[in-house]
């Protein structure tokens, strides 16, 4: 598995804020040009992305989008940890 990598345009608070709740609305951010393996820092871990965020949460519809918009899911955090990892240890079907 490879290292999320920085995306282009930085995930803003608001878009992280939307994925937390599941809104579909952070898919607009992707609409308007934003990477959907762009990453970001979330407590204290580098290279979290949006995919890792719904998988946390267990949000299922926000995951499915993403991933037909080619969020990569092997991509690991400063941690070690993927979307999928997030899912399993959480017992979010995501």
């Amino acid at each position: 598995a490879g290292r999320a990598s920085s995306g282009a345009a930085a995930v803003s608070d608001e878009v992280i804020a939307a994925a937390r709740r599941g809104d579909e609305a952070a898919l607009a951010w992707l609409d308007g040009g934003g990477r959907v393996d762009a990453t970001f820092t979330r407590e204290g871990l580098n290279g979290f992305t949006l995919l890792m965020v719904a998988a946390l949460y267990g949000h299922e519809r926000l995951a499915v989008a993403l991933l037909q918009r080619g969020a990569s899911i092997d991509l690991q955090d400063s941690g070690g940890l993927t979307a999928l990892l997030y899912a399993a240890v959480l017992d979010h079907p995501a």
